[in-house]
């Protein structure tokens, strides 16, 4: 599977300039999924670049909408753009602390278990790992979906850390939704301050 992006002055590296204009910049073509998947009664193996297992784990939603803001929206849409002066942007204010996407990994999918559960596994760069639980079931007229999801990088680097994320969402028949979403990250590698305050 092959998933290519074509993207001319992305809003989610927009930054004004001087003058108060957006910069432009140069049309980029990149990759955004290239894998090979091999699927059976037993599950689907993927090998490549794409989703990590845990990847979605805090986005379940059963709405349909795909809200702009919902999650981490705001932040792919105006990321690098500051507040006023400052060099703090909108994208590290704030993170919906999800699994991995995009990296080139190994990932397993088993089947269903009990035909509303099942468990996915992946390995990746940078000593990478995750597991996630999906959850889906029909109860009654209600539709019911969830995952759990843990992603543990243990790069030296300054993604050193470990991230956890629930979501649940149910739908009614008559349209009306609810969708609840939680998710923690734990910095394994304290950041320049905290290692000059500690030594």
């Amino acid at each position: 599977m092959w998933e290519w992006q074509w993207q001319n002055s992305p809003t989610s590296s927009a930054a004004f300039n001087t003058s108060g204009k957006f910069d432009e910049t140069s049309a980029s073509l990149q990759d955004r999924k290239t894998e090979l998947y091999f699927a059976g009664k037993w599950g689907k193996v993927s090998l490549g670049k794409g989703d990590g297992a845990a990847n979605g784990s805090a986005e379940v939603d059963l709405s349909g909408t795909t809200t702009i803001d919902y999650s981490g929206g705001n932040q792919d849409l105006l990321s690098s753009m500051t507040y006023g002066s400052s060099a703090v942007t909108v994208g590290s204010t704030y993170s919906e602390f999800d699994g991995e996407s995009r990296n080139d990994r190994l990932r397993y999918d088993t089947p269903k278990l009990g035909k509303v559960v099942s468990i996915a596994l992946s390995v990746a760069n940078a000593n990478e790992q995750e597991i996630a639980v999906w959850y889906a079931q029909n109860v009654g007229s209600t539709k019911i979906a969830a995952a759990l999801g843990y992603t543990d990088n243990t790069d030296t680097g300054t993604t050193d850390r470990t991230r956890t994320a629930l979501s649940a969402s149910a739908l009614l028949k008559n349209g009306l939704n609810f969708t609840v979403s939680y998710s923690t990250q734990d910095n394994k590698t304290p950041t320049p301050s905290q290692q000059s305050t500690n030594s």
